[in-house]
């Protein structure tokens, strides 16, 4: 990649030990009224139960990374599985709990919560990840669209963004990537609100990375 003048972004440092998981809040587009509430990487271990109150009315957009999940709200219980993404309407006041049926292995899930006009039911759509070295688009919404990459080492890519009002949120999985010229890696995020396109290059071999516009 050329050097080039960095432009404005919120960095979120990996905060604690190097195991997976993490949690950010308030992440707000500048250039939109929407914004994202909670950002969450959560690991279960072996039949752990974990819950999430939502104080707010909006959507909760559950992605499993790996392991399938038990999910229950408002008395109803479901399942989601890899290769699914399932989106929740909550009202202000909903708790969602969370559990893994596995007696023997973790599981890891993302947890996007947007705060604003909920869909009318619970949605869950599949999709195929079966590139690799790009950027891939597994959900699309009037808000956002969300991508999944994985990379080998030292291997470029890009994406530009749909619109002009719309940011990047960029999450980083697994392995190290340089975005922006800024060295990242597992567990951290950044946030890019005046970036019309974004670059990236993995630094490490099954690198994973969530790139959200929104």
């Amino acid at each position: 990649m050329d050097i080039k003048e960095q432009s404005p972004a919120q960095f979120y440092p990996k905060k604690g030990n190097l195991t997976p998981g993490r949690e950010i809040r308030a992440i707000g587009n500048f250039n939109d009224l929407g914004s994202i509430e909670l950002f969450s990487d959560v690991v279960l271990k072996q039949t752990e139960r974990s819950s999430n109150w939502f104080s707010e009315s909006g959507n909760v957009l559950i992605l499993p990374l790996f392991g399938a999940l038990e999910v229950r709200e408002n008395n109803k219980t479901g399942f989601i599985h890899i290769n699914q993404i399932a989106t929740f309407p909550v009202k202000a006041g909903t708790k969602m709990e969370f559990k893994n049926v596995y007696p023997d292995d973790s599981i890891r899930f993302i947890m996007i919560f947007r705060k604003g006009e909920a869909v009318k039911r619970p949605q869950t759509e599949n999709y195929t990840f079966s590139t690799v070295n790009m950027l891939q688009q597994i959900y699309k919404d009037t808000f956002s669209i969300l991508n999944l990459g994985q990379f080998t080492g030292r291997t470029e890519a890009a994406y530009t963004r749909s619109k002009p009002d719309k940011s990047f949120f960029v999450y980083f999985i697994q392995g190290a990537f340089e975005v922006e010229e800024r060295l990242l890696e597992a567990g951290e995020a950044i946030y890019l609100w005046d970036q019309t396109e974004l670059e990236l290059e993995a630094l490490s071999n099954n690198a994973y990375l969530l790139v959200l516009e929104f």
